[in-house]
């Protein structure tokens, strides 16, 4: 939470992770609700002079998601909390326009923007709303391994096959083979799921053989001393 004290050109930043009673209960499983405008008090609305900006960003995601680390940086005044806010209210500096931010991992410069948020403010109730969406981390969906069919020799009533050796076991996926049946099973459902966002193991099982029998070919004779002929001419 930054703000500016007596008309100074500078921010007065103080990360929200000092207010224990703030973060207390938030988790990485997904967290929302009105704590930082129940507990942390502000004055004034969404007027001039511009004296609020927030900053936000994603450090690490849910189990299964994606972070997402492009910072918000939005400051409260006319229409809300904006971009164009705070392209009012960040100091301009010599290398560009950003406000900097003391943190653990040292100072940060964060420039006015969205980043990977959303910013909707509700005119009539002077209600702001900033999300974030994370996305799933998924794996390829597998597809139908391929088969082969070739024609029944005599006394072979079925010889269709994979085609394909058993794929390799991924970090991800795991594969496994029982009779005519082959899996692809998830190392950690929790952690990663399919391209369609399902989770549970997929099989494929050779398909029936087609019943084709190879041709026959019947024998035919011969030029030779047994044949009964001596010459082709």
């Amino acid at each position: 939470m930054c703000t500016k004290y007596d008309n100074e050109p500078s921010f007065t930043c103080i990360s929200l992770n000092e207010y224990g009673f703030f973060t207390e209960g938030l988790t990485n499983e997904g967290t929302t609700g009105a704590a930082y405008g129940e507990e942390i008090d502000r004055e004034g609305g969404w007027t001039i002079p511009i004296s609020e900006c927030i900053v936000l960003q994603e450090k690490t995601a849910p189990t299964g998601y994606a972070a997402r680390t492009a910072p918000a940086l939005v400051c409260r005044g006319p229409g809300g909390y904006s971009v164009e806010n705070a392209l009012t209210a960040v100091p301009q500096h010599e290398d560009g326009q950003y406000l900097e931010i003391e943190s653990a991992g040292g100072t940060l410069q964060v420039t006015p923007g969205l980043g990977d948020w959303t910013v909707t403010n509700d005119a009539e109730t002077l209600t702001t709303t900033i999300s974030l969406v994370n996305t799933r981390v998924t794996t390829p969906r597998p597809t139908t391994p391929a088969t082969t069919d070739p024609c029944n020799p005599a006394g072979t009533a079925s010889n269709v096959a994979w085609a394909t050796p058993l794929p390799a076991n991924t970090a991800s996926v795991k594969w496994s083979e029982t009779g005519t049946t082959r899996t692809a099973t998830l190392v950690d459902p929790a952690a990663v799921a399919w391209s369609d966002l399902t989770t549970a193991p997929i099989s494929f099982t050779l398909p029936a053989d087609s019943g084709v029998a190879c041709p026959v070919t019947p024998p035919t004779r011969g030029i030779g001393a047994n044949t009964g002929v001596d010459s082709a001419s």
